[in-house]
């Protein structure tokens, strides 16, 4: 039912967990090819969270078969900026991504909370609202409260979701 949607959760990693986008300029550049470039390719973003070293996304893709394409052009506009900022042409600097489709409403809320509370998770935030590439501020404006509190509700502790960085 919920797979035959497209609800997908993205998460992508930099080679050897290298913390390449490690500045103000890089984490906007990464955040912003983000979006555009699910955007561009038809997917509804749900949440994100970009950190230096990898990041996550929730969302629904009406083309599944175009996410391998999606996430290359990702990663390489990215690593091209960060390799020119950081004066290191040619390094490589994505790993691999791993995606699942999420298959019902109470893991994809699950989801959702883990992704947009991920920098707290990380010690990089205090409050997820307050990092500015994740979603949280933006859901705060969009959702409506009593959604933002059935995600809230979730236990994320049991997720299994590819996260030691």
């Amino acid at each position: 039912m919920f797979a035959e949607e497209g609800a997908f959760i993205i998460t992508a990693a930099t080679k050897h967990k290298v913390h390449v986008f490690d500045c103000n300029h890089l984490l906007e550049f990464l955040t912003a090819t983000l979006l555009e470039e699910t955007h561009k390719d038809g997917w509804e973003l749900h949440a994100w969270a970009v950190l230096s070293n990898h990041y996550h996304f929730v969302g629904r893709c009406s083309d599944p078969i175009k996410m391998p394409a999606t996430i290359r052009k990702i990663h390489s506009i990215t690593a091209i900026e960060a390799n020119k900022y950081s004066g290191k042409p040619g390094r490589e600097v994505w790993y691999q991504y791993w995606d699942s489709a999420i298959t019902f409403e109470r893991s994809w809320l699950a989801r959702i909370k883990y992704v947009s509370e991920n920098p707290v998770e990380h010690g990089v935030a205090k409050r997820a609202v307050d990092y500015p590439y994740c979603s949280a501020a933006w859901m705060n404006c969009r959702f409506e409260p009593e959604f933002a509190k059935a995600i809230d509700a979730f236990d994320t502790s049991l997720l299994e979701i590819a996260d030691a960085y």
